[in-house]
């Protein structure tokens, strides 16, 4: 499970995501949603930043690819996050974008 935590975490959001665009905004089971992928939000952002300090020391070609993928997913997670629009800026804050986006020009790019 420890090698597929990014599939699963993309999977669950958007599995999430979908749910939360057919419930009403201000049922119960909305914010039950809203709290889970908040919870899933941290973990995406800290293997995010954890992959892309692996890209930089992996030592063979296997890790390399392992961290790419995982920094792929983990932004693709954070882009179907702030697809939601309004309702998760919450929770995808502006700063949150920016150090997000300074990662990637910095260590990638």
């Amino acid at each position: 499970m420890i090698e597929n935590w990014v599939s699963f975490a993309g999977f669950a959001s958007i599995l999430t995501a979908k749910a939360l665009k057919n419930v009403d905004k201000g049922s119960e089971q909305y914010a039950i949603l809203c709290k889970w992928l908040e919870k899933l939000l941290d973990v995406v952002l800290a293997g995010f930043y954890d992959s892309i300090e692996l890209l930089h020391s992996a030592k063979n070609r296997s890790s390399v690819q392992k961290a790419e993928q995982s920094c792929t997913i983990c932004l693709l997670v954070l882009d179907n996050v702030i697809s939601l629009g309004r309702a998760m800026s919450r929770l995808m804050t502006d700063d949150i974008i920016s150090a997000v986006l300074h990662s990637v020009l910095e260590k990638i790019l």
